[in-house]
């Protein structure tokens, strides 16, 4: 888990929002979406936050292909191309199939170019799809099933 407890002057602060979406993480999502459902009853700003964070690049992975149209239209190409990187091959052919050609080509060359130090790229290129996919999830555009 990722806690971060530091000892302050009064105390002991334990980071109890970021348990929470450890825990969340690890539920199936029936019981992701009560625990939501009753965080949202008393407060649901904080509802929509867990929910957010509680989100990661396999739940864009797991959108259907029109959904997916709408994410990469918001996408550069080449923001793409590196994202990809870190995906199955399997979902690399699907993402490409649903962008216009020109765009899955240019996503493509950077898909098959080799970077220096590829995990720190690869992460920062799925955080932004994330985000993006964030915004368009509460513009209700898409759903990330969060």
């Amino acid at each position: 888990m990722s806690t971060e407890n530091h000892v302050t002057p009064q105390g002991t602060y334990i980071n109890g929002k970021g348990q929470v979406i450890d825990i969340l993480r690890l539920l199936s999502p029936q019981e992701k979406a009560r625990i939501l459902n009753h965080i949202n009853s008393k407060n649901p700003t904080m509802a929509r936050e867990l929910a957010e964070r509680c989100v990661s690049f396999a739940n864009v992975e797991a959108l259907g292909d029109n959904e997916l149209k709408i994410v990469f239209s918001q996408v550069d190409p080449k923001l793409m191309g590196v994202a990809l990187k870190g995906t199955s091959v399997e979902f690399q052919r699907r993402c490409l199939s649903i962008v216009p050609r020109h765009l899955a080509e240019e996503a493509y060359r950077l898909l098959t170019t080799p970077l220096k130090n590829e995990r720190e790229p690869v992460m920062k290129a799925q955080d932004k799809i994330l985000n993006i996919a964030i915004q368009l999830n509460r513009l209700r555009r898409i759903n990330l099933g969060n």
